[in-house]
């Protein structure tokens, strides 16, 4: 659920911008996506949305999400599986990134 979580919100910024675009419309374009990812990744300029993503990402991965609506919850289980088949490598450089290990 974790997982899920993150995605939605690395590209949660973008979707509040465009929120009347179609997110079909969002993840086929693949330049832009790559653009947020190397953002979130610290290897490539930021633009408005990028600096959203990277502020969200902790709170996604650390807190459950206790913030999201369940419209978010429903883009999340989009793009999820759309980032694990699409970008592996980058989804798991985000999690290694962003998520704050806890060994109990």
């Amino acid at each position: 659920m974790k997982i899920k979580i993150l995605l939605f919100f690395t590209i949660l910024a973008l979707i509040n911008v465009k929120a009347q675009d179609d997110i079909s419309k969002f993840l086929k374009d693949r330049p832009y996506v790559q653009k947020q990812l190397h953002c979130i990744l610290d290897r490539g300029h930021c633009d408005v949305i990028g600096k959203k993503i990277k502020e969200l990402l902790p709170e996604v991965l650390n807190n459950h999400c206790n913030r999201c609506t369940s419209r978010q919850i429903g883009i999340a289980n989009t793009l999820i599986p759309f980032m694990q088949q699409n970008y592996p490598y980058e989804w798991q450089l985000i999690l290694r990134r962003y998520k704050i290990m806890k060994y109990y």
